[in-house]
C-alpha cells in the first residue's frame, strides 16, 4: 500500500437524541494493538455509561464491538462509517448514556452513525505516505547541500546532530529513494550514502 487516509490526532463530539446521549471519540492509530488499547482506555473513562461500542480498522484487520446493544445496531454501523470515509488505521468509540426512551433498532443504527459521522467531519484527515527512513553522516559542505535539497522536496528531518561531522536521520517517500541515492552521490562525489532503517508512513 502506498498511501492511506488516516485521523491525525484524537476528536471527540457529542450527541443527544431523546435524552440518550453519544460521546464520539476517534483516534489515529499505528497498529491494531494500540486501537484495542485506546479502546479500553477510553472505556475505563467511561467505565459508568451504558455503553461503550467500538470499530477499529487496520492495514490487516479490523474488530467491532456492539457492547451489550442489540446485535449489529452499533459496532457494524461505526465501522461501515469508518470505511464509507475510506480511512485505516483508526478507531472510534461510541459512549453511550442511556436516557430511558428506547431507540428501537432503527433508531440505534442511525444514533451510532450519525455520532461517527459528525465526529470525522470535526476530525483532520490526512494522508499517509510509504516511506523509509535512515542516516547518513556528511562533511558541512555537503550538509547544506543535501539540507537544501531535502527542504526543496519537502522530506522530513527527524533528527540532526553536529559533531565533527552531521549526522542526519530523514524520511522520505518510497517512491523518491533512486533519485535520493542518485542526488546523494552526485553532492558526496558517490563517498556517501544513506543507510536506510526502516520502512513506515509519514506525512508530508
Amino acid at each position: 500500500m502506498s498511501n492511506y487516509k488516516t485521523v491525525q490526532g484524537e476528536f471527540q463530539t457529542k450527541y443527544e437524541i431523546l435524552r440518550s446521549v453519544f460521546i464520539c471519540t476517534t483516534k489515529g492509530v499505528e497498529s491494531f494493538e494500540q486501537g484495542i488499547e485506546f479502546y479500553r482506555e477510553i472505556a475505563k473513562k467511561y467505565s459508568n455509561a451504558t455503553h461503550n461500542c467500538y470499530a477499529l480498522t487496520t492495514c490487516d484487520s479490523q474488530k467491532f464491538s456492539d457492547d451489550g446493544e442489540p446485535q449489529g445496531t452499533a459496532g457494524q454501523p461505526i465501522l461501515q462509517v469508518i470505511k464509507n470515509n475510506n480511512l485505516i488505521n483508526v478507531v472510534c468509540v461510541v459512549t453511550r448514556y442511556f436516557g430511558g426512551i428506547k431507540l428501537g433498532t432503527g433508531g440505534l443504527v442511525s444514533a451510532y452513525t450519525k455520532s461517527v459521522a459528525d465526529c470525522l467531519k470535526e476530525a483532520t484527515i490526512v494522508t499517509k505516505t510509504k516511506s523509509l527512513e535512515g542516516k547518513i553522516v556528511l562533511d558541512y559542505n555537503e550538509f547544506s547541500a543535501v539540507n537544501n535539497y531535502i527542504k526543496s522536496n519537502n522530506f522530513i528531518v527527524l533528527d540532526t546532530v553536529y559533531n565533527d561531522l552531521v549526522e542526519l536521520s530523514i524520511a522520505l517517500p518510497y517512491c523518491a529513494k533512486q533519485e535520493f541515492n542518485d542526488t546523494i552521490s552526485r553532492i558526496t562525489a558517490g563517498k556517501k550514502e544513506i543507510e536506510y532503517i526502516k520502512e513506515t508512513y509519514h506525512v508530508y
